[in-house]
């Protein structure tokens, strides 16, 4: 890792422009490199990530009218950066203690085998999809009440933001986050009141937050309408404008 990391900065210092995709990961370059840095955020195609009408999205899926659905898209596997067994865990937990019918809905290439047990031992409340192209996952999305993104605890990812939460909020969903508290992630969804944050590993929090979401239909409004808000600031094309704008002023001086 420290042979890569050398290399990595290696490059950054002899390029003629760098770009980052977050505020926090500007800093932390600009720090290391100093050298100026450019943001360029990332976003969702807003054309193909949008609501469409639940119900017909839920029947296209095959998926229960009735039921509160959490999307989760993504990778499958134990040894990444994030992980669903803290969440289905929750998930079982509510059903139980409270009698809702939460079940999460996955979409995404498994790779390795502990995963694969994971959602054999939990088909009970989990829904496998597979593997969707973007059209199908956009359907998910769309058949869902809330997103999740059960992000692990390392700090190494606090200045990402994952393509997910713009795909998410695109399609009007409120989230669910677990994340370091001052990581990137959490302060975007905690400052503009996208939804709830819990800490990694805090599964009284993340199974609070479930039960909050799925009983309490205000709340979920409450958290639908600034997504909803908030959706024009994810558009792909702003990251794409101002990297347009700025190789242009770059090359003409």
């Amino acid at each position: 890792a420290k042979i890569i990391k050398r290399i990595n900065y290696s490059i950054y210092r002899r390029a003629e422009v760098v770009v980052g995709v977050t505020r926090t990961l500007i800093t932390i370059l600009a720090n290391e490199i100093r050298r100026p840095i450019y943001l360029v955020p990332n976003g969702a195609d807003l054309k193909i990530f949008k609501p469409i009408n639940k119900k017909e999205a839920r029947r296209m899926l095959g998926l229960s009218q009735d039921s509160f659905l959490i999307a989760y898209i993504g990778a499958l596997t134990t040894r990444g950066y994030y992980n669903l067994l803290p969440v289905l865990i929750a998930i079982r937990k509510t059903r139980e203690s409270y009698g809702i019918d939460v079940e999460l809905v996955v979409a995404g290439p498994i790779y390795d085998r502990g995963a694969k047990q994971i959602i054999e031992e939990f088909k009970d409340v989990l829904h496998y999809k597979g593997v969707l192209n973007v059209k199908g996952v956009a359907t998910l999305l769309s058949a869902c009440d809330i997103g999740i993104i059960p992000r692990i605890k390392d700090p190494i990812y606090d200045y990402s933001v994952p393509v997910k939460l713009y795909e998410y909020i695109a399609t009007g969903l409120p989230v669910i986050v677990t994340a370091n508290r001052e990581s990137e992630l959490a302060k975007i969804v905690r400052e503009n009141k996208l939804g709830l944050v819990c800490e990694p590993g805090d599964q009284v929090c993340l199974e609070n937050a479930i039960t909050a979401l799925a009983t309490n239909r205000s709340l979920l409004d409450e958290f639908r309408r600034n997504v909803l808000a908030f959706r024009s600031r994810v558009d792909r094309r702003i990251g794409a404008e101002r990297l347009y704008r700025l190789i242009n002023e770059l090359l003409l001086g």
